[in-house]
């Protein structure tokens, strides 16, 4: 798998966190720190608007599938028919302009029926490519959580469009010809932005276009060997939080041990951290005891948030895998406000194979000032 997006929604306490960690935010969506779907947070639909943009972290590779999985509960009536306030929305264009010429909107369409459509902002129409009528639909604003997979293949002659609600095949449906490009524009699979839970209806009234709430968000195709097509059943995106110093403690905290200083469930800015001027200079953390075991793991991700007092200084994320090598991740440069690294691994880097509760247990991340 390559993984091109990950987000969990969850360690922030309000929005203006959220949106500064993240970047690439519009102010439209808000962050909810309780509202997700197991507890944690979620990111809440935005009212006529186009929700939170972000940047994915590769095109997705030429020709392959593309595919997204969230969980989604929403609660409104009154859906979008125009097929221009997704849920959540690929686009392609340059770093300069959010919306280019066209994308594919994941959508809803008509009363409570889940879509696959595509719009061409530069023609200004939407096409539905992909879908049933609503009697044929499973209904998904019911209040309650739904997982959503979606498999996309742009192309004008075998395009594929595909979606599964809560594991049922819901939408496979014959496009014409297998054309899921744009007719103006031509084939596009190089995304590079997402659009986070946007607005699904037509008006702020009743029934408006922020009940609606996301969770647990990635997006990966299928190249690589990682892993490739469907999940092997619904996701969940959970936090490994440090309960120990690891191999390196080379930061100094401003209080306590290490570790103690950054296990912050929700982000508490300056009330604790660990600092460091030195270049170099490295901190482990890790948890011998997770206190949970998957089914399976198709990946792990090491996350941490920094910010600086002044001048251009950059960190990075590091891993110390379960064989005991060091692992760098990319380079990230610091603001004053507090920004995310990610830094992802599809397998165990030590033994090329997947990842297991015993592997991440016995491996350690942490930070390096760079």
């Amino acid at each position: 798998m390559a993984l091109l997006f990950c987000e969990h929604f969850d360690g922030y306490d309000t929005t203006a966190k959220y949106r500064a960690a993240g970047g690439y935010i519009s102010g439209g969506g808000t962050y909810e720190p309780v509202a997700g779907r197991f507890g944690g947070g979620a990111a809440r639909a935005a009212a006529l608007s186009t929700g939170h943009i972000r940047l994915l972290k590769q095109a997705p590779a030429a020709a392959s599938i593309l595919r997204v999985a969230y969980h989604i509960r929403c609660t409104m009536t009154g859906f979008s028919t125009t097929g221009t306030r997704p849920i959540l929305q690929l686009r392609n264009g340059t770093p300069d302009r959010y919306y280019s010429h066209w994308g594919y909107d994941f959508g809803f369409a008509e009363s409570n029926g889940l879509y696959h459509t595509k719009f061409d902002d530069a023609q200004a129409t939407g096409q539905v490519i992909s879908g049933r009528p609503p009697t044929k639909t499973r209904g998904i604003n019911d209040g309650n959580w739904h997982h959503v997979e979606t498999a996309l293949q742009v192309s004008t002659t075998v395009g594929i469009a595909q979606m599964w609600i809560d594991g049922i095949e819901n939408t496979e449906q014959t496009v014409v010809s297998g054309d899921t490009s744009d007719a103006v524009s031509g084939d596009i699979d190089s995304f590079d932005r997402v659009v986070i839970a946007g607005c699904s209806s037509n008006s702020t009234a009743g029934s408006g276009g922020n009940l609606l709430w996301m969770d647990d968000l990635i997006i990966w195709d299928d190249s690589g060997s990682d892993f490739a097509g469907r999940l092997p059943g619904e996701h969940r995106l959970r936090r490994v939080l440090p309960t120990a110093n690891g191999a390196l403690s080379q930061w100094t905290p401003n209080a306590g041990v290490n570790f103690a200083a950054v296990d912050d469930a929700t982000q508490d800015d300056d009330a604790s951290y660990v600092a460091q001027n030195a270049s170099d200079s490295i901190d482990y953390y890790k948890n011998t005891s997770i206190g949970w075991t998957p089914a399976s793991i198709i990946g792990f991700q090491v996350e941490s948030v920094a910010r600086i007092d002044s001048g251009m200084q950059a960190w990075r994320n590091k891993l110390k895998d379960s064989g005991g090598t060091d692992r760098n991740g990319v380079s990230k440069p610091a603001t004053t406000a507090y920004v995310k690294a990610e830094d992802f691994y599809g397998l165990n880097p030590a033994t090329s194979a997947a990842w297991s509760k015993t592997s991440i247990e016995a491996s350690e991340f942490g930070v390096e000032f760079v």
